[in-house]
């Protein structure tokens, strides 16, 4: 029965060392539940300062409420200390435990005792929601938190570097019947972005919805060649376009610990400048009138879908920032220059939700 009662208390102190940021204590305060519904087990987290915590698990028994154990944590550079009272009468002396092994998807604890039961205590993580309890004399429990299934404020920057590049089938553009291209190519090139992205989304919920304010500096090599009664025209550079826009992005996040995330959407541009670096010749008679129709327009804000992927990098350290990389795609269907886009980046958490 004390084994019992020492998996139920224990389950509950699990994610606060999966980081080891002190702030993250703070996700430990709230309720706790065991994942089996044969048994009506509560854990109840409140921080008793920006160090420390106290935990108390309760079972319903006959109807009542019995408080089975009580845990005390505290944290101190490189000695981390659970305490735990598995005896709701205090009648036996508490047990403590040190910090043995910390990882991204598994925390496993040790008995400061050599002669105490069990010596070894593990965790497996699946997300900051769902965990699997693992000790030395084999017994397996999964524990999911209790979620208020509200709406809050998520708010994050992400910075990035970019490469456009454009459709061939577009290639292809007469002015007039007698003008025409010869050649026309385009070559890919790099630029950046950055975006200040707000949302909103539930703790219990893995879909989210986010507004994205964003500037991107694209680029897009051009060489064409015009031929036009009586003179030839020779374009050869780039044109840079600099872009803020506005984006609607749904997510869906997935996998172990939530940490994939899938996101599709929208954008539309705020306001568009274009501006070509390159050379303009012409050649033969009709040489004195050097002014022609660009090979690439793109004035105009363009508009299209977005796509992408972003995955939750497991650094302890940085746990309070949520980094995360991502990499994804961005279509213009609109009356820009036509351009499609793909960007990897960084993502930070600018506020704790």
């Amino acid at each position: 029965m004390k084994s019992v009662l020492l998996l139920f208390a224990l389950l509950s102190c699990a994610p606060l060392f999966s980081q080891s940021n002190i702030a993250l204590l703070e996700n430990l305060e709230g309720r706790w539940l065991l994942d089996d519904r044969q048994q009506a087990v509560l854990s109840e987290w409140t921080l008793t300062s920006t160090s420390a915590a106290m935990g108390r698990t309760l079972a319903l028994v006959c109807q009542d409420t019995v408080e089975l154990s009580r845990i005390q944590i505290q944290l101190a550079p490189g000695a981390e200390q659970l305490t735990l009272w598995a005896d709701s009468l205090r009648a036996e002396g508490p047990q403590q435990f040190r910090l043995l092994r910390n990882q991204a998807e598994e925390l496993l604890w040790e008995n400061m005792d050599p002669k105490g039961r069990p010596q070894r205590l593990a965790w497996l993580f699946y997300s900051d929601k769902y965990f699997t309890f693992r000790s030395d004399e084999g017994r397996e429990t999964n524990y999911q938190r209790v979620s208020a299934q509200q709406l809050r404020l998520r708010a994050r920057a992400q910075v990035g570097l970019n490469r456009s590049t454009r459709p061939t089938f577009n290639n292809r553009n007469f002015q007039n019947a007698i003008e025409q291209y010869n050649r026309l190519d385009y070559q890919a090139q790099s630029g950046w972005e950055y975006a200040l992205v707000l949302g909103l989304g539930s703790a219990g919920s893995p879909l989210s919805c986010y507004l994205e304010v964003g500037h991107t500096e694209r680029q897009i090599g051009v060489f064409s060649v015009m031929d036009q009664p009586n003179v030839r025209f020779i374009q050869q550079g780039s044109f840079r376009y600099s872009s803020t826009y506005l984006a609607f992005v749904p997510e869906l996040s997935f996998g172990r610990r939530q940490a994939l995330t899938l996101s599709t959407g929208f954008y539309v541009d705020v306001a568009t400048r274009s501006q070509f670096n390159g050379s303009l010749a012409a050649s033969g008679p009709g040489a004195s009138d050097t002014s022609f129709p660009v090979a690439l327009s793109g004035h105009t804000a363009a508009r299209g879908l977005l796509a992408g992927l972003a995955y939750k990098l497991p650094v302890a350290a940085l746990a309070g920032l949520q980094p995360c990389i991502f990499a994804r795609g961005m279509f213009d269907l609109g009356n820009g220059a036509h351009l499609r886009t793909f960007s990897a980046g960084l993502q930070l958490r600018l506020a704790k939700e």
